[in-house]
Formats: C-alpha cells, structure tokens, sequence
C-alpha cells in the first residue's frame, strides 16, 4: 500500500471516529415521574429543549428512553443537576428526596 493511500485511509479513519463520537440515541421511549401522588409520563419527548415536569417538582422519576438525560432542581434546566443513565431510575417516591423540576437530554 503506498504511502499516501495509507494516510488516506487513516485520515478517513479519523473523521468517522469523530462523526461517531458526536452522534447519541435519541429519547424514544418514555419518560415517568411522580411527585408521591401523582403520576406524569411523556412518550418520545422531544430531544433538543429544557423539559418542565408539569406536576410541581418531582421526587421519583424513570428514564425509560434510549438517551441519558440530566434533572435539575430549578425550573429551566440549569444549575445543579444529577445525571440519570438510560433504563434507569432515581428515588423512590416514599422518602424526602430532592426535588427536580425540569429534566433535558445528554449529548443532544
């Protein structure tokens, strides 16, 4: 193999890794959580914004969806945040936890 066809082929190499690096699984799935009396679930939330959880502020929440997603405890997505990973869940509804009020998605 020449030498400039194995650069070629390393620097193609390069560009797919950082295209791949940049592309995530988008949320389809579903998105549940509960304030200990009510229950709320979204189906495929959009992928690009700052969601509110419409119950006032949540305690218990299921990211039944293929993208991680972080929660925040202010109402517009930003400040401290926990990171919740796919086909995971955070808290139990039951005892006082920290309450979250607006979610967005990792990586989108």
């Amino acid at each position: 193999m020449s030498r400039s066809r194995s650069f070629a082929v390393l620097l193609g190499g390069a560009v797919l890794v950082v295209a791949l690096a940049g592309c995530s699984d988008p949320p389809q799935g579903t998105v549940s959580a509960t304030n200990g009396r009510i229950v709320e679930t979204v189906s495929n939330p959009p992928d690009k914004s700052c969601h509110v959880f419409v119950l006032n502020g949540v305690n218990s929440v299921l990211d039944n969806t293929l993208a991680d997603m972080r929660l925040y405890f202010a109402p517009d997505c930003t400040g401290r945040n926990d990171y919740l990973s796919t086909h995971t869940s955070v808290g139990d509804g039951g005892r006082r936890l920290p309450t979250y009020r607006s979610y967005s998605f990792v990586g989108q």
